[in-house]
């Protein structure tokens, strides 16, 4: 959602489309299904434009239907099917099908179909698009409650991190490094604005089951023994449920309870293997471990920057994802230089494993 927006209704849900990409994947999927199914060779869908009222907004679209993606046309451009708020079947150079898209009685968009003018549709078309234009309405509300939702779970948050904080130094420090990380990362790969808040508040609260960790066993200045390493690997599942009763943070909670998993499927809480573990949570676990060895720990001194990278590349393809692996390097260079450093090169032989 862009910063200092206020308006609300309709065109705040057609900002929430445009601005968070998160439902663009699934209306673009409905626009091809509503294409398959009434032997259209193109379809879109439009939703109220912001900026300009009586206007709408192509953003969705399959087939023909791309080719306006991002376009703007009048609620009663015949082009688009007809008025906003009707049904519509038509004949003209193309011939075309449109129904409303709705959300609490309120019509915020139209989903339409259209194909070369020997085609034609009726009531079994429009039937069809209705059935489509419900689950649109659902995307594009579940879109608008997210995005909306995000912002007002900081105050949440906050409080959770300085509760972090009271209790370890280290960990809320380190939190935010792996924030930076993961934002950095999420970015490069194009993560939509929801996706990369709730990655940026599961970065920062990846660490907050630790709270239940004694600190005896939290603080202690060697390797964890058996029984302590169970204990401490509850905290993933501790965290996720702290978080799952805290309303708008639920998808946060997930990745959290999943950042301790690994590729190769022999990791923790569930044992989750490969693009199966959410790619947040596999995001925030190559950053965590590459912070927690560049960092002086109570049991050990920090590792080189080089020597870590090292680790991590030992680790692609079974603790970590090795995409991510592969696109660390680049990010770290590219902070580094905005700070005048740079990150060295790996060594040549491999660094002793260290606990993380």
């Amino acid at each position: 959602m862009i910063e200092g927006h206020t308006e609300a209704g309709p065109i705040r849900l057609a900002e929430s489309v445009v601005a968070s990409g998160y439902a663009s994947i699934v209306l673009n999927r409905l626009a091809r299904q509503a294409c398959e199914l009434v032997g259209a060779d193109g379809s879109c869908v439009l939703v109220r434009d912001r900026w300009t009222p009586g206007m709408t907004i192509a953003v969705a679209g399959y087939g023909r239907g791309e080719e306006i993606v991002g376009d703007r046309f009048a609620d009663s451009d015949g082009g688009t099917g007809g008025s906003l708020t009707a049904n519509s079947v038509g004949q003209g150079r193309r011939a075309h099908v449109a129904v409303p898209i709705c959300r609490d009685g309120e019509v915020f968009g139209r989903l339409t179909a259209s194909a070369a003018a020997r085609r034609s549709f009726g009531e079994r078309e429009l039937a069809i698009l209705s059935d489509l234009a419900v689950l649109a309405g659902a995307a594009v509300a579940h879109a608008s409650q997210r995005s909306e939702m995000l912002p007002r779970a900081r105050a949440r948050v906050l409080a959770l991190v300085e509760a972090i904080d009271e209790r370890d130094g280290y960990t809320a420090a380190h939190s935010d490094t792996v924030v930076r990380l993961s934002r950095a990362l999420g970015q490069q790969l194009s993560l939509s604005a929801p996706d990369l808040l709730e990655l940026e508040l599961a970065a920062l609260l990846h660490d907050l089951g630790k709270l239940a960790i004694p600190d005896a066993i939290l603080k202690k200045p060697a390797a964890l023994d058996r029984d302590e390493q169970i204990l401490m690997r509850q905290h993933a599942e501790w965290g996720a449920a702290i978080l799952t009763n805290a309303p708008g943070l639920q998808a946060v909670a997930t990745i959290v309870r999943c950042h301790h998993e690994r590729w190769d499927g022999t990791g923790y809480p569930s044992r989750l293997a490969g693009k199966r573990i959410p790619i947040a949570s596999r995001l925030v676990a190559v950053c965590d471990a590459y912070d927690a060895m560049t960092s002086d720990r109570c049991y050990r001194k920090a590792l080189p920057q080089g020597s870590a990278l090292e680790e991590l590349r030992a680790g692609a393809g079974s603790q970590f994802d090795p995409a991510l692996v592969n696109l660390l390097p680049a990010i770290l260079n590219e902070q580094d230089g905005a700070s005048g450093e740079r990150t060295p090169p790996p060594p040549a032989t491999r660094a002793a494993p260290t606990h993380l």
